[in-house]
């Protein structure tokens, strides 16, 4: 009896121990109709003047309720407006490519601007239009090619101008994955006080050649390294094709020119990584690139690719939190799962 009395207040035990172990949220939940209702399914925001629920009710397609909520993102009956402009130019003056093309003399544009409208039908979702307009315009001033008595001709004062049009219609719906706010990922993030850091991936960022380049045997084999090294002060009379200022290769690519004390011309930016290594390739410039855009690039011929700086330049990939904020298990596998697979 002793014996069965002693087993009664263990499983006891066991049971409030499991109990207290719960979450709040399963502690707090209840049963209706049939189906567990979570507390946040209760919760109301502000909207205007009117009030809403903060999790969308939607029925579950499956077996079990996971406790998983599409919550409130943007109500219905909003509208949304939103407008994306772009501006790009090519310039080039008394270009020589491999002394069969002379006196290359290029003036191009092209700007494009884009504006979209769209309403909120319903929760998260909404419909909209869409309308593109991109103009280009091309001057060429002056281009001699020799390629031999059969084929030589100048050419000069050819203009090009292209206007096109076009409307579009959309649907997008938008779920609102949760409400805390768990973290952000950034490129070359500046350190935060408030914030916590994890390093998802350290790239290099890669000086590329074109092929037979006459300045690729002034790269240096390190031990230890991947890439042959090269001086960028060797370089300094060379044309470059840079990413634009903002962008996270053409900062470093900046940063570079400051340390080495250089100043090459850049007669080309473009915000396309595979445009940069294409022109590369026509022989119109050197350019940089990530390791990662270089391993995955189709390319007929590859290019030659250099470590440049004194330990090397990398971009970094981080991912930032709260300081002090609590990772629930499934963002500390993202974190883990992203680390392993970048």
């Amino acid at each position: 009896m002793k014996r069965i009395a002693i087993l009664i207040f263990a499983i006891a035990a066991a049971v409030v121990s499991v109990c207290a172990a719960e979450p709040a949220d399963s502690v707090k939940s209840r049963i209706v109709k049939g189906r567990p209702h979570h507390p946040e399914m209760d919760e109301k925001v502000i909207v205007g003047t009117d009030t809403m629920n903060l999790v969308i009710p939607e029925r579950n397609f499956g077996r079990y309720d996971r406790g998983l909520f599409n919550y409130l993102f943007i109500p219905k009956k909003q509208w949304s407006f939103g407008l994306m402009a772009s501006y790009g130019e090519f310039d080039a003056k008394d270009v020589e490519i491999l002394q069969a093309l002379k006196d290359f003399d290029f003036d191009g544009k092209q700007y494009a601007i884009r504006p979209t409208v769209a309403y909120f039908f319903r929760n998260n979702q909404c419909v909209g239009l869409k309308f593109d307009y991109t103009r280009q315009e091309a001057d060429l001033g002056h281009l001699s090619v020799n390629m031999g008595e059969d084929l030589s001709f100048d050419i000069h004062d050819i203009s090009y101008y292209s206007s096109k049009y076009s409307l579009g219609v959309f649907y997008r719906n938008y779920v609102g994955l949760g409400r805390a706010k768990r973290f952000a990922i950034f490129n070359e993030a500046k350190p935060h006080p408030k914030l916590e850091y994890e390093t998802l991936l350290r790239e290099e960022v890669l000086l590329v050649m074109p092929a037979g380049h006459p300045l690729a045997d002034l790269g240096v084999i390190r031990s230890g390294k991947e890439y042959p090294w090269i001086d960028l002060r060797l370089l300094a009379r060379e044309p470059f094709i840079l990413h634009f200022p903002e962008q996270t290769t053409g900062h470093i690519a900046l940063e570079l020119f400051e340390k080495y004390g250089i100043c090459p011309s850049v007669p080309i930016r473009t915000r396309n990584t595979v445009t940069c290594v294409k022109l590369c390739q026509k022989g119109l410039g050197l350019c940089f690139i990530p390791e990662n855009y270089m391993k995955n690039i189709e390319l007929l011929k590859k290019p030659m690719c250099f470590s440049v700086g004194d330990d090397g330049a990398y971009s970094t990939l981080t991912i930032a939190y709260r300081k002090g904020a609590y990772l629930p298990v499934y963002a500390q596998d993202f974190i883990r799962i992203a680390q392993q697979n970048l």
